[in-house]
């Protein structure tokens, strides 16, 4: 029996938590070099009625891109940028797993896709916290979170 079905069993069993559940063993997957079975993981959860599509999308990119699969990494980030999602969090993983690989130009338009997307979706104001976004733990938090920090660097030493 193969771990998918035990996955996707667990992920039934609590149908609330089912896309969090699918995505986070599709990362632990990714992130212990198992990359087809998180590959699938993502493709699965696209495949159902998935709450955040561009999000999981996203962290599919980036499974493709670390299993050495740049060229087709590259084709669905372009297709992500098409669908132009309305939501930060997409654009930062995208733009992290470019940073990563030294993509760094394209790295760089995703980032700042992502905080363009999330100005334009929220009134920001002087004081706004950009790490309340999100969970406490997700990359978008964290994300922001940096961008926090660099912003109050910036204040403090002019």
């Amino acid at each position: 029996m193969s771990n998918r079905p035990k996955t996707w069993a667990l992920a039934r069993t609590y149908p609330q938590d089912q896309e969090e559940i699918l995505t986070e063993a599709a990362a632990f997957y990714n992130r212990a070099g198992q990359h087809e079975k998180a590959l699938a993981l993502y493709q699965g959860v696209l495949d159902s009625d998935c709450e955040e599509p561009h999000l999981v999308q996203a962290f599919r990119i980036d499974a493709l891109w670390d299993s050495g699969r740049h060229d087709e990494a590259r084709e669905a980030a372009r297709d992500l940028r098409r669908e132009h999602p309305a939501d930060a969090g997409p654009w930062n993983v995208v733009a992290e797993t470019l940073e990563t690989a030294d993509e760094l130009h394209d790295a760089a338009d995703y980032f700042t896709a992502g905080v363009n997307q999330w100005v334009r979706s929220r009134k920001f104001c002087a004081g706004s916290n950009l790490a309340d976004m999100g969970s406490p733990n997700s990359r978008q938090s964290q994300y922001f979170k940096a961008i926090d920090t660099r912003t109050q660097r910036g204040l403090t030493a002019s």
